[in-house]
């Protein structure tokens, strides 16, 4: 069963996939962090400042991992405007976490 051509025209573009791939990640972060929570009973603001303590950018850049997800959606679908859109936003946190690793120093 073939999509309808509306439907690919209405999701096949840059911008969805940008927002894809910005919120994705940050959904991702929430579930690290309601693991974190869990495990040893940290609020939001003490694992903010866990991770300022110790300088550490590691978790919010794996979490950047969970655009797989998106990305292989859209190129199962044939969504390449959806899919610049996503690598576009990954180049976006790439200079974010640049920033931050140096930034520490």
């Amino acid at each position: 069963m073939e999509a309808r051509p509306n439907m690919i025209k209405r999701f096949n573009k840059p911008i969805f996939g940008l927002l894809i791939g910005i919120i994705v990640p940050i959904i991702a972060f929430f579930i690290y962090f309601i693991i974190e929570h869990f495990m040893y009973g940290w609020g939001f603001v003490d694992f903010i400042n866990r991770l300022i303590e110790i300088k550490s950018i590691l978790p919010p850049s794996l979490c950047v991992f969970a655009d797989l997800i998106p990305y292989f959606i859209f190129k199962k679908l044939d969504y390449w405007y959806a899919v610049k859109g996503l690598v576009f936003s990954l180049v976006i946190y790439t200079l974010i976490f640049v920033v931050l690793t140096f930034m520490k120093y």
